[in-house]
């Protein structure tokens, strides 16, 4: 087996035959990154739209019916 680069390959089977191995290692670590900086920016957005609705001044807070019959309370 010759490993080299981002493949392994291995001892061909015939002369005109030969395998190659993905680096799954690398590609692992591509996509733990990857997901890793999308939750990281989930978090933000979320975190910046929480700040923003506790900054704003006029804050009016709708109170949802459990059932249809009643009426949504509105407090502020």
């Amino acid at each position: 087996m010759i490993i080299g680069g981002n493949h392994a390959i291995i001892a061909p089977i015939t002369e005109q035959e030969v395998v190659t191995m993905a680096d799954y290692k690398k590609m692992y670590y591509a996509l733990f990154n990857a997901v890793t900086t999308a939750i990281n920016d989930l978090q933000d957005a979320q975190r910046d739209g929480e700040c923003e609705y506790i900054e704003m001044q006029d804050v009016s807070l709708t109170i949802l019916p459990t059932s249809t019959d009643e009426k949504p309370k509105t407090t502020g």
